[in-house]
């Protein structure tokens, strides 16, 4: 199963080709969603399914109901086939490109040396470790006090392997960021890291 999560926005380098069109075997369920890429009211997703398994979602699933608007589906059908959709993915790669690079310059700026990051070459979020004392519960309690919406690593692990914390590792969204906000935001999160301004 590949949930091609966050595949529409890549920043750097070459794209990443989907294991879905490597998948000589025809082994691998391709799915996504357009909540990313348009907005997450549609509530619109999708499965790309191997031949054999299409054939026995047809026989066995075909009767499951459609949730889905299908005035929603046919207008995003002409969205799509129009070219509109792809122009949109363009026009949005380039906000979101600006945003994470005057982001990221803002947080080297205020941080400095004390912060690394991650996985900023895709997608609308990426990983910032922070080298200070505050462990990442007392940061994200600071940064929910000032309205600052950030997650740690701790929700994507099972507690009985969890890694122990050396330093914090936070995640930073940057999707309904405005460029206008950035220096705020930042100076609120190195606050809530460190206590000082």
């Amino acid at each position: 199963m590949e949930d091609d999560y966050d595949a529409e926005f890549k920043y750097e380098g070459d794209p990443i080709p989907a294991l879905h069109s490597l998948d000589d075997l025809k082994r691998v369920i391709y799915v996504g969603t357009f909540s990313k890429s348009l907005l997450p009211g549609l509530r619109l997703s999708y499965m790309v399914l191997p031949p054999a398994l299409l054939a026995v979602y047809k026989h066995q699933a075909s009767h499951l109901m459609q949730t889905s608007s299908s005035l929603i589906q046919l207008a995003l059908y002409v969205f799509i086939k129009s070219g509109e959709y792809q122009k949109h993915i363009k026009r949005m790669s380039k906000h979101y490109k600006t945003i994470r690079a005057e982001l990221i310059e803002a947080l080297y700026d205020t941080f400095g040396s004390s912060i690394s990051i991650t996985g900023e070459k895709a997608g609308l979020h990426f990983l910032m470790e922070i080298n200070t004392p505050r462990p990442t519960g007392a940061i994200l309690e600071k940064a929910k006090e000032h309205r600052l919406e950030l997650y740690g690593m701790d929700r994507f692990w099972l507690k009985e392997t969890a890694p122990a914390e050396d330093r914090p590792v936070i995640i930073i969204g940057f999707a309904r960021l405005r460029s206008q906000d950035i220096a705020s935001a930042v100076s609120l999160l190195y606050r809530c890291c460190f206590g000082r301004a």
